[in-house]
């Protein structure tokens, strides 16, 4: 995965600079936009199927790995 976000804690710099068509990211608004609209589909997704449910994506890539780890741990 190409993030376009740094993790942890982020300041005003980090958004202009992601936002910003003449740093060394000239491609930033784009990837920017089209990253949240894929996040926004898979979020809609899942919300067709479940309901309305607060923070439901990070939910279920919570209760995802959850299980794998699970599953790997019995398999050793």
């Amino acid at each position: 995965m190409n993030r376009l976000t740094k993790t942890g804690a982020i300041s005003a710099k980090d958004i202009n600079e992601l936002l910003d068509e003449n740093s060394e990211n000239q491609m930033g608004k784009t990837n920017a936009y089209y990253k949240l609209q894929a996040y926004e589909d898979m979020e809609e997704a899942l919300e067709n199927v479940f309901g309305d449910y607060p923070d439901l994506l990070k939910t279920v890539v919570k209760t995802l790995t959850s299980h794998i780890n699970e599953a790997n741990t019995v398999m050793e």
